[in-house]
């Protein structure tokens, strides 16, 4: 079905008291811009609002385009986000008709505001904090299991969709648009990942499974233990919020990548960039999970 176009979500929401289903959301106050109208982040296939209540904040996302499966896939990863209850993971609430648009019910997502700042924020703040790497690191280690163990993916695990708590001990992930649950692996993926987090056949092969997240942890885990060890390579490689040590460029071809080379020449680390880089030439499919890669199996 169509959805509505963002002047009438505008309008609507103008009265949001009105129009949402929500108890807690009616009640909320909406942000809203300078010159007093709603306040709407535009992004993929929806529009996010944000409305703060007694309770906290949250963000509303209405879908203005129409895709594949859309509501079912929501639906999908709303039931179970809600069954594992999981700490790695906000509330997140699918509402099939959560907003009422000229008389009709339209879905939202109603999604609890998270806390922290994104880990390409945490590192660009404390890539000299050995300390707090270290535990950062950690907590990876933690969240790849727990994906493991669920048998769910986010599908575009990078550093801006990882919030971080302020000494780096836990995290959250955010932005469930691309998430694998095994209840629709019969809609295929939703989106490829940010290139410079993902294989380089991640692209071309565009899989849907669980195992969507384990490249990206280790890219993560080999960079974060980088840094931990010399917080000089974070100028060496030019990084970034979004280019963490490694660049798309740099999966492609490690033999040629000076990330890699930095890193291998790194007393205790040749080891771990001989081994990223074979799991970068490897092919997808063969990806070991971040406990086997830290541990030196299934390469």
């Amino acid at each position: 079905m169509p959805y509505p176009s963002l002047e009438q979500y505008n309008q609507a929401f103008s009265a949001h008291a009105t129009v949402l289903s929500d108890s807690e959301l009616r009640t909320g106050v909406l942000a809203t811009s300078g010159l007093g109208l709603p306040l709407a982040i535009s992004g993929g296939f929806a529009l996010t609002y944000t409305i703060s209540t007694s309770k906290g904040k949250y963000a509303v996302r209405c879908f203005h385009r129409e895709a594949k499966g859309l509501e079912r896939r929501y639906a999908a990863i709303s039931r179970k986000l809600s069954n594992l209850r999981s700490p790695y993971f906000l509330d997140f609430q699918f509402q099939s008709k959560g907003i009422h648009v000229d008389g009709a019910g339209y879905p939202v997502v109603k999604m609890a505001w998270a806390r922290g700042a994104t880990l390409g924020e945490f590192l660009e703040d404390n890539r000299g904090n050995a300390a707090a790497l270290g535990r950062l690191a950690d907590a990876l280690v933690a969240l790849a299991a727990s994906l493991q163990k669920d048998g769910i993916a986010h599908g575009d695990l990078q550093s801006g969709n990882l919030m971080v708590s302020s000494d780096g001990s836990s995290v959250q992930l955010i932005d469930y648009d691309g998430m694998f649950v095994d209840e629709i692996k019969d809609l295929g993926s939703a989106e490829l990942g940010h290139v410079n987090f993902q294989h380089p056949q991640r692209k071309a092969l565009n899989p849907f499974n669980a195992s969507l997240d384990r490249f990206s942890l280790i890219a993560l885990s080999v960079s974060i233990r980088a840094l931990q060890a010399d917080a000089s390579l974070w100028t060496k490689t030019n990084s970034e919020a979004d280019a963490v040590v490694f660049r798309a460029n740099d999966f492609l071809d490690p033999a040629s990548s000076d990330a890699f080379s930095l890193i291998a020449r790194h007393p205790g680390f040749g080891q771990h960039a001989k081994n990223f880089a074979a799991v970068c030439k490897s092919p997808l499919s063969q990806t070991p999970d971040l406990g086997d890669f830290l541990a030196g199996r299934n390469i």
